[in-house]
């Protein structure tokens, strides 16, 4: 299939029409027909509508024109057919959440079902893809009883959709905007004629993916053997260092074959202190804390921390018990002259427990400064010592679902825990403190400031 002259249906809500647009030319749907230059991308978006049918009459009516009835009035003429809905179920209407499996017309899950069987009925010889919705302000309030967060029906949109064989472009997943930024989104909600640039282009994106993979010219994202590393590393010197994009299907099949973990407990304590910044050195509770959750086992430094804070720490605790890496606002030698072991690049044994560091972030800037081209960290991942108990990074493992490079994460450390049986992952970086199980069983814990870390 050859992207140029497609006709395209586009069946939405009011980020489809293009509320939130200064004119019908500046919705994502129409910057893709003039840049593909698509015969037609018809707008089947209408405000306020959702994909389950209202159980009680809304107080305007035109949103109780649900997506499956509207889609009685498309032509049935379209090599693709692109669901955008989602939104306004969790926002405003009053059918419940449902469960996966439900075939109920009355409940989101299962007017999903019966949407997507329509569509693959009305549409035989159509491309069915769905998209689920785009973050937004307050999604995590639950708006109703039988209602869920915002991200279970980005989830459900998943699983369904799997279900049937539908593919699905993951909006929720990607985030391509943050929904707190006025530039982009004013109301939190709909984006703006910069949001819709932006939507464009991560669409783009993912549509040529798909309708593209029938192609005889085009690249295969299934043939898992491209993604063994020593491959897939001959490719990568010929990717564009600021191009994330080329390392999302290979993190896709190291994730699917990754090695199993069984969660366990090593006894240890651990201080972890991580993107201070310059606060220990003004802080007199760091003292206190360090004299309260004595005795600890050793002290872990994940990076961007000052050498004031240093000339601190080190009075408090004894170098023989402090490990580091430096992150990407460290100096390049900060933590040699205090005679602190950088662990970057290697491991160490304590009590019979494996610790490896992989120091930096992703180089998102030309300066020199801690960091890696994703290249650069799955070349060092390779070669350091393998099969630790628990890594130790300044940043966090790469996922895909962030544009923005300076805290997307480090290919090198996803493809590390997947490789091996990573217990735990400790990181910074992201100036967010958490704890959750990764699909392969490793436990991930982000640090923000410092605190008592117990393995």
């Amino acid at each position: 299939m050859n992207l140029k002259g497609l006709t395209i249906h586009f069946l939405g809500d009011s980020i489809t029409e293009g509320v939130g647009t200064s004119s019908p030319e500046q919705t994502y749907h129409q910057r893709l027909r003039e840049k593909y230059q698509w015969k037609n991308a018809y707008n089947y978006g209408l405000s306020g509508t959702r994909i389950a049918p209202q159980r009680e009459p809304s107080n305007c009516l035109a949103w109780d024109l649900y997506f499956a009835l509207r889609a009685e009035s498309m032509g049935r003429k379209a090599d693709a057919v692109v669901v955008f809905g989602g939104t306004n179920d969790y926002g405003h209407g009053d059918a419940p959440f449902g469960a996966i499996d439900d075939e109920r017309s009355d409940t989101f899950c299962g007017a999903l079902h019966g949407l997507i069987k329509k569509l693959k009925a009305d549409f035989p010889n159509s491309e069915i893809i769905f998209m689920t919705p785009l973050h937004r302000v307050d999604e995590t309030k639950i708006t109703r009883p039988g209602g869920r967060e915002l991200k279970a029906y980005a989830e459900a949109m998943r699983v369904i959709c799997e279900q049937h064989d539908i593919p699905v472009i993951d909006l929720f997943k990607i985030n391509p905007m943050d929904p707190y930024d006025a530039s982009l989104m004013p109301d939190g909600v709909h984006p703006n004629d910069a949001g819709h640039k932006i939507l464009a282009q991560v669409i783009g994106e993912a549509l040529e993916k798909i309708l593209l993979r029938e192609a005889p010219n085009a690249v295969s994202i299934r043939r898992e053997e491209d993604f063994s590393l020593n491959a897939f590393l001959k490719k990568a010197k010929q990717f564009d260092p600021m191009d994330t994009r080329p390392y999302e299907e290979p993190l896709r099949y190291w994730e699917k074959n990754a090695k199993s973990v069984t969660p366990k407990s090593f006894g240890l304590r651990l201080v972890v202190i991580s993107d201070t910044h310059g606060d220990i050195a003004f802080d007199d509770g760091f003292e206190n804390f360090i004299k309260q959750i004595k005795p600890f086992d050793f002290l872990i430094i994940l990076g961007d921390v000052t050498v004031y804070e240093l000339d601190k720490i080190v009075k408090l605790v004894p170098k023989n018990k402090m490990i580091a890496l430096r992150g990407n606002h460290d100096r390049m030698e900060q933590y040699e002259k205090y005679g602190i072991q950088n662990l970057n690049g290697r491991s160490c044994l304590y009590k019979n427990v494996r610790f490896a560091g992989i120091e930096g972030s992703f180089r998102y800037k030309n300066e020199d400064f801690p960091s890696f081209a994703h290249e650069e960290s799955l070349r060092l991942a390779s070669q350091m010592p393998q099969d630790a108990d628990v890594l130790l990074t300044h940043d966090r493992m790469f996922t895909g679902e962030t544009h923005d490079l300076a805290h997307g994460g480090l290919a090198g450390i996803a493809y590390y825990i997947y490789h091996n049986r990573v217990v735990w992952h400790i990181h910074g970086h992201v100036h967010k403190s958490y704890q959750k199980i990764l699909s392969n069983g490793t436990i991930e814990k982000s640090v923000y400031g410092y605190e008592l870390v117990e393995i």
